[in-house]
């Protein structure tokens, strides 16, 4: 009996058009995770206001409102920041990608006539964590602990705590966009 052998080929490089198709593809499944935990955020945080809303107004005891005055809106901020870490993480991947579009842009290859609604789409995954976060710490302001800003209205602390994280949002966006992370070069 012969053995067969079996050569040895060095990898190439796939070819551009391989290789746009990956980036592309790359990028519409950060997207679609993102959506996905947007949604599911979503979903969780109406049964954190619901149980947040039933328990503390249908409730006489202290100990309870003490639980749904101070627990559930704590459980609403942690449950809003890893959203927001996990969507900045996608993100930073999206941003990553684009770089490399861009040079497919270049090369005459890809048209990037959709780096605008790229950031559009951005927007709302982006702001959503920021809206119920805001609404989490007012809550948690105004019925869980005595505080000095509990005599002021809240719709203004809403407007004031959304205004502070859209601003370090708009920080952690510039963040995102120069990471230094390593990305595909071709030689």
């Amino acid at each position: 009996m012969t053995e067969t052998q079996v050569q040895y080929q060095p990898q190439t490089e796939p070819p551009l058009s391989d290789w746009l198709k990956f980036l592309r593809e790359e990028v519409r499944f950060e997207y679609n995770i993102s959506a996905q935990r947007v949604a599911w955020f979503l979903t969780s945080q109406t049964f954190l206001i619901s149980a947040f809303v039933l328990g503390y107004f249908n409730s006489n005891a202290i100990i309870a409102k003490d639980f749904f005055g101070q627990i559930i809106p704590m459980i609403g901020i942690i449950s809003s920041l890893l959203l927001r870490v996990s969507i900045m993480v996608a993100h930073i991947r999206i941003w990553q990608h684009s770089r490399n579009l861009q040079r497919f842009h270049q090369e005459g290859l890809y048209d990037g006539l959709d780096d605008f609604l790229r950031n559009i789409a951005m927007l709302y995954p982006r702001i959503v964590p920021c809206l119920l976060l805001s609404t989490w710490i007012v809550i948690l302001l105004t019925f869980g602990y005595p505080s000095p800003l509990k005599d002021l209205s809240p719709s203004f602390l809403f407007l004031v705590f959304f205004l502070i994280l859209v601003v370090a949002d708009i920080f952690l966006n510039k963040f995102e966009r120069n990471d230094q992370l390593p990305s595909r070069t071709t030689t």
